[in-house]
């Protein structure tokens, strides 16, 4: 990062990232009655390079505005599925479906982004802050697949992009505390007849209060608690034959946090 006048600063970073992958579980020998479970097992790894490109605008000294932008990071994974101990009639179902000797590809995807921030203080040391943040989720992939009997289909999800908005409010009560408040919202990321199984969120939306006490010069204790709640996230599954769909939806998923913490010495 580096200041290019009293007005201006610009930053870049890079990002280096490795993923791997490791999936062990049992596979049901569905058509060997008798049969125990047999067991498939995945190993993938992957690596990608990525940068960050962000910038400071400082309009007066109590103004300034701030933009970030992320890069997408796609360590794609490629590896191949063993199964063990399969019965034989599971094994041929297993082998039309082009499971048996497939390759496999892991994603592993964090979209690009951008966030874009304003933080103002009064001259009364009042101060307020508002984020807004951008995330390309509609490019997201994730899929669910089901078995009827007879042939192997995909539930695939429309996902959309995330917003997110965030702000803030300081103010002084003493000349020791310090009090503040926020509230926060991020878009929900899939509609509702598109939701799976896999990932079951909505949209969410917080609220957070905070306080500030400066002990001595060099100490200082602060106090947060936060509300965070998160959507019902209705959802139904493809009918099944002889078992129809499975639906259903959250009644609640609220957060709370309490952080307390100390802090002493100065830089």
């Amino acid at each position: 990062a580096w200041r290019i006048n009293d007005q201006w600063s610009v930053a870049g970073s890079l990002a280096l990232s490795y993923a791997s992958f490791n999936q062990e579980r049992a596979v049901a020998n569905l058509f060997d009655p008798g049969f125990g479970d047999g067991s498939s097992e995945l190993e993938t790894d992957g690596f990608d390079v990525g940068f960050g490109l962000s910038t400071l605008y400082e309009w007066s000294d109590r103004t300034r505005f701030g933009l970030v932008y992320q890069s997408e990071l796609d360590p794609t994974q490629d590896g191949e599925a063993k199964f063990r101990n399969l019965g034989p009639n599971t094994e041929q179902v297993l082998d039309r479906a082009g499971f048996l000797g497939a390759e496999v590809e892991v994603k592993s995807r964090s979209p690009q982004g951008v966030l874009a921030g304003v933080y103002h203080e009064f001259e009364n040391d009042h101060a307020f802050t508002v984020d807004l943040a951008w995330s390309d989720f509609s490019n997201f992939e994730l899929s669910e697949y089901y078995f009827d009997g007879q042939v192997l289909s995909a539930h695939d999800a429309q996902w959309q992009d995330l917003w997110a908005l965030a702000g803030s409010y300081s103010w002084p009560v003493s000349e020791r505390w310090m009090l503040s408040a926020g509230a926060m919202y991020v878009s929900d990321m899939v509609e509702d007849e598109d939701r799976i199984f896999l990932l079951r969120l909505d949209e969410m939306w917080g609220l957070g209060f905070a306080g500030e006490w400066r002990w001595t010069e060099n100490r200082r204790v602060d106090i947060n608690f936060s509300y965070m709640t998160i959507g019902d996230a209705p959802i139904e599954s493809p009918a099944i034959p002889s078992l129809g769909s499975v639906t259903g939806e959250y009644t609640q998923r609220d957060l709370f946090i309490l952080r307390v913490g100390v802090s002493w010495g100065s830089l």
